[in-house]
Order: structure tokens, then C-alpha cells, then sequence
């Protein structure tokens, strides 16, 4: 990230802004420190100058913005810090301008009496930029969350994926393909990733995910037999594919079980494998509905059974039948909001 250029303020500015508090845009930088390309010892320095002015505000009118500390009294204030290393961080905050140097004619830092002239640090650019400092800020509070929110999905993506990869007792090619990419992503998560990099771990997820909810040839044939099966019991008002919104809206007591809003599909047959068991419905019949039906058809079976649950006397037993009956390419459906599932 490139880091923000700060501009001088004239010493003549007359524009200045209003006082602000010295702590709460220290806080800010703090935020937006790579925005700036600061480190955490340059802003402790920075922290150090600040205990020097009075008072909590940085205001122009009530006076000066300027603190003069001697080298050896702000090293002291900064626990000992060597004196070479508290030059170099005031030299990178001077160059980053959020201060200026007001030197006298010998170099030294003080107040003159006579005319009330001070040499030092001016504080002024923390009051002149704090917008720009600010906004930094907020830019920065949002990439934090945008990252999380990457990681949660890319971690939940990857742990549907080998759940998914999984099921079968004997794994295909194709699911050893899937697991050995998601094995390279493992130690890149270990790490702090920036947004970008997790964008195309999610993309990647994504791309792996569809690949592994496509039926293969096998899966693909069943489906045909069970198509062909039921061709006198299809709507023939050719009703549309069931989506993902009208399986959601016509089954609002699976969104009530559920911890957090389902937003695709993935989401949905991950819920539907932890409510399986609750339904009565075993780990071995489970995963032969997703074999035979596929991971889609069997997450909305179980999403419209548990919406008539009162209903069905024996969950596990018709959830078997429907099972049995595709297996053995006999016909079924269940219709879900007007939609058959078959």
C-alpha cells in the first residue's frame, strides 16, 4: 500500500482548522499507520511529543502548536530509548509530514522569553491533515472487516469442501485433485493475507466447490433414470428450476434453525448436514442421499420435510423411501414451493 503524502502547512497558514483532541487522531494514525508506512516505535515517538503539549486539544488560537523536549529529555520519556534510534523515527515523521522541525539558529529547541518565539516540533500538520488522517482511518477499519469476513468464508468454504470430498468411502480422482489444492491453501492461512489475496483464494474455493457439487458421469446417469422415470408426473405447466429464494421463502422454520442467513447454496447443504441427524436421519442414510440424489436435492428434501415435520409420522423412514426410490430409479418428487424436486 502506498503511503499517504502529507503536504506542509505554511507557517502562514491562516485557515487552520478547529481544535481537535491530540489523543483521538493519534488513535487514528494508529489505525491507519501502514496508510502512512509508520511502525508502532515511530508512533510511540510521536505519542511522546504529544505528553508534551498541554492540555488534551490541539488549538490554534489558545497558542503555539509547538513542543521543544531536549533529545535527553524526550529519550527519557520514551524509557531509555537510544538517542540514534529516536532521531531516525523523528526524521521518518518529519518526512512523513505530520510534524515540521522549527529550528533556532543554533539547532537547539527552547521558548525565547524576550518575543515568545518557540523552536521545536510543530504539531501543526496533525491539525491541518486530520481529514486526510481520518478518512485513512475509516479506510483502514474497513479492509480490517472486509478481511475477516474473507477469511470466515474462505475457512468455511474450504471445510465444506473437504466435507464434501469426503463422503465417499472410495475417493475419484477428481475428489483427490480438489483436496490436494486445498491442502497448498493451508499454511497461506496461517498468515496475515491482505483483501486481494483472499478475493482469489475465495474465487479459487468457489470454482473448486462448483466443481465438486457438478454430478460426475455416474451421478449425472442417475439423474437422467429418475428424469426419465417421472416424465408423467412433472408439472406440465413447466414450472422453472427451484432456486435457492423460493426454497428459502416457502421454508421459514429451516432459516429459524439455522445460526447464521444461508446465502447460497453451499451454505444450505452444510445446515442441512447438521440438521439431518437431529431429524432422525443416520450419517450412512445421509450420505447416500447425497450420492443419489445429489448434495442439492437432498438439502431441499430435507429443508421441505423439516417445514411439514408435524406432518410425517417417520422422518427417517420417508427420507429412506424417497431415497430408495430414486436409487432404484422409481419415481418421486416433493414439491417446495409449488416447484417439484425430483
Amino acid at each position: 500500500m502506498n503511503a499517504v503524502r502529507m503536504e506542509h502547512p505554511s507557517q502562514k497558514d491562516s485557515t487552520l482548522p478547529g481544535a481537535i483532541n491530540k489523543w483521538d487522531i493519534l488513535n487514528d494514525l494508529r489505525k491507519a499507520s501502514k496508510s502512512f508506512g509508520l511502525s508502532n516505535r515511530e508512533l510511540t515517538v510521536l505519542q511522546a511529543l504529544l505528553s508534551f503539549h498541554p492540555g488534551t486539544d490541539l488549538d490554534p488560537v489558545k497558542g503555539k502548536l509547538i513542543v521543544f523536549p531536549s533529545n535527553a529529555t524526550l529519550c527519557d520519556r520514551l524509557n531509555g530509548m537510544p538517542c540514534s534510534t529516536m532521531r531516525r523515527h523523528l526524521a521518518r515523521l518529519v518526512s512523513s509530514g505530520l510534524i515540521l522541525r522549527r529550528d533556532s539558529p543554533n539547532g537547539k529547541r527552547y521558548r525565547r522569553r524576550a518575543d515568545g518565539n518557540t523552536f521545536g516540533f510543530d504539531l501543526t500538520p496533525l491539525l491541518v491533515q486530520r481529514q486526510t488522517i481520518s478518512k485513512a482511518a475509516d479506510r483502514a477499519l474497513q479492509e480490517e472487516a472486509r478481511i475477516k469476513e474473507l477469511r470466515e468464508d474462505v475457512m468455511l468454504m474450504r471445510r465444506d469442501l473437504i466435507a464434501l470430498a469426503n463422503l465417499n468411502t472410495s475417493p475419484t480422482p477428481r475428489t483427490t485433485a480438489i483436496l490436494a489444492e486445498i491442502t497448498e491453501d493451508t499454511m497461506l492461512l496461517r498468515r496475515k493475507l491482505g483483501v486481494e489475496t483472499l478475493e482469489r483464494m475465495a474465487e479459487k474455493l468457489t470454482e473448486l466447490l462448483a466443481q465438486l457439487l457438478k454430478p460426475s458421469s455416474n451421478d449425472a446417469q442417475n439423474e437422467q433414470h429418475i428424469h426419465r422415470s417421472d416424465t408423467d408426473h412433472k408439472d406440465k405447466s413447466g414450472q422453472s428450476e427451484l432456486t435457492l429464494k423460493t426454497t428459502l421463502e416457502t421454508c421459514p422454520t429451516f432459516q429459524a434453525m439455522v445460526e447464521e442467513p444461508v446465502r447460497n447454496w453451499h451454505q444450505l447443504i452444510r445446515a442441512a448436514h447438521v440438521l439431518s441427524p437431529m431429524m432422525g436421519i443416520g450419517s450412512e442414510l445421509w450420505n447416500e442421499a447425497l450420492e443419489v440424489l445429489g448434495p442439492k436435492n437432498a438439502a431441499v428434501v430435507l429443508v421441505e420435510m423439516l417445514e411439514r415435520y408435524a406432518e410425517i409420522r417417520n422422518p427417517g423412514g420417508y427420507f429412506r423411501e424417497l431415497v430408495r426410490k430414486a436409487k432404484g430409479r422409481q419415481a418421486w418428487a416433493v414439491s417446495v414451493g409449488g416447484k417439484r424436486v425430483a
